[in-house]
């Protein structure tokens, strides 16, 4: 999947990148999901089919990249008021932060059949 998607892949052990990368864009593909719902998602996926879980840390870089391939954005939620795109991301505050893919995410999910 990096490939398709034009990014460069990642390490991880035991698992191709765009394998992990899939994963993530699949886990906030139908909704505003929080880091912890990304970790928790990507881990369920991977013990699903057996293969070694990432790290949180993995996980964050997989959502940094989709996020700087246009495929992702992160949002601040409010009761209130319309989530609000982050433009400038302060990864210190990852667990105030909400992820959802950008309609290009959707295209190559759609693409590839997720």
């Amino acid at each position: 999947m990096a490939r398709m998607l034009g990014l460069a892949p990642l390490k991880v052990e035991l698992m191709g990148s765009d394998v992990l990368q899939g994963m993530v864009l699949d886990a906030i593909a139908n909704d505003y999901e929080s880091i912890q719902d990304v970790v928790h998602q990507v881990r369920g996926f991977c013990l699903q089919e057996g293969l070694m879980t990432p790290t949180i840390d993995q996980i964050v870089e997989v959502a940094k990249t989709l996020i700087d391939a246009g495929l992702a954005r992160a949002y601040r939620l409010k009761i209130d008021s319309d989530p609000l795109v982050v433009e400038t991301i302060d990864w210190s505050e990852i667990g105030e932060l909400y992820f959802y893919r950008s309609s290009r995410g959707l295209a190559i999910l759609r693409e590839l059949g997720g």
